[in-house]
């Protein structure tokens, strides 16, 4: 037997794939690949998303620390024998107070209280500067920017103001009176109730950019203030013979 006749009988002998095969193992090899491929976008989603949980969580926490920063500063109005309440103005979504944060001029002196604000509006949180030596609470303020992607989540506001009950000092009173009331302006606050503001709340959502409040990554942030300078039912230098009627703090 010719060496071109070997050949041909042992190509002859070699067995292919036959149609049904190929079909079985393209298939089985498709579903292979699509389930690498949708692991692989399950990972990558989740990277993603972890990536804005992060950010997220870091602008919502620094907003929240310099808002309420902010109003810790909050100091009494006025001079030691004209006090003024600390707050000037605010509604649901705006605050200006009274502030004394520490800070100095170029020249190392002491700039003293100033007039200070927080407001929202168009997603964004802003710390509102008085011109000048931020005396004038009428002035127009700049503005600088905190925190943008956001929006208030406060009933309705980035803001709520509470004042003392002065019915919570009584304790013959059953069942017990609450502690706080809340203070509602349509819009602002009269100038009776600025005086008494003892509590504010803040709440707000932080969400991904060009996203919105209801995407699943978003969050909510609280925080709670309580004023120093406001009237209160348990501190007063003479005793009240009203009690209705809260000693002012400011004196």
């Amino acid at each position: 037997m010719t060496v071109l006749a070997r050949i041909r009988r042992r190509m002859g002998q070699e067995r292919g794939f036959t149609l049904m095969e190929l079909m079985v193992a393209a298939t089985v090899g498709i579903v292979i690949v699509g389930v690498a491929f949708g692991l692989l976008d399950a990972v990558v989603r989740t990277f993603g998303s972890s990536g804005e949980r992060v950010d997220v969580s870091q602008r919502g926490r620094q907003a929240m620390d310099a808002v309420t920063r902010k109003l810790r500063s909050q100091v009494c109005g006025g001079t030691p024998t004209a006090y003024t309440q600390s707050f000037t103005a605010a509604t649901k979504d705006r605050v200006v107070f009274w502030s004394d944060i520490g800070d100095t001029n170029t020249d190392g002196t002491a700039k003293g209280k100033r007039v200070r604000g927080l407001e929202y509006a168009n997603n964004t949180i802003y710390e509102l500067e008085f011109p000048g030596t931020g005396q004038d609470p009428t002035a127009t303020p700049s503005k600088r920017e905190i925190v943008t992607d956001v929006a208030p989540n406060n009933n309705g506001g980035l803001f709520r103001f509470y004042a003392y009950n002065p019915q919570a000092a009584d304790q013959t009173i059953t069942p017990a009176p609450p502690l706080y009331l809340e203070l509602t302006g349509t819009p602002n606050l009269v100038a009776t109730d600025l005086k008494r503001i003892v509590r504010v709340t803040i709440s707000f959502t932080a969400y991904p950019h060009k996203g919105s409040a209801s995407d699943s990554t978003a969050a909510d942030f609280n925080g709670d203030f309580l004023s120093r300078t406001a009237a209160s039912p348990y501190e007063f230098n003479q005793v009240p013979t009203d009690a209705s009627v809260l000693e002012p703090r400011c004196k």
